[in-house]
């Protein structure tokens, strides 16, 4: 299993940008190609919707919807996409 360390997801550091134009650009780049990016803080949600599921399931018991290996496939998708 990957680990959010070890994923293959750009790098985002607004601090260092020069303007909020160029801010939006990164933003955005980032934005086409992962749902998440590492920031300077850790992980920087960039699609909401996406992340959604993840961030309610991590809310309920694992046991609770038998629904776990498909929310796990699905996330892993749309991390990788």
């Amino acid at each position: 299993m990957t680990i959010f360390y070890d994923a293959d997801l750009p790098v985002l550091l607004p601090q260092a940008a020069e303007s909020s134009a160029k801010v939006r650009e990164l933003l955005n780049e980032a934005r086409s190609a992962s749902p998440l990016a590492k920031g300077p803080f850790g992980a920087m949600v960039l699609r909401h919707e996406e992340v959604t599921a993840l961030l309610l399931t991590q809310l309920l018991p694992s046991s609770t919807w038998p629904l776990r290996s498909q929310l796990t496939q699905l996330v892993s998708q749309a991390i990788l996409a």
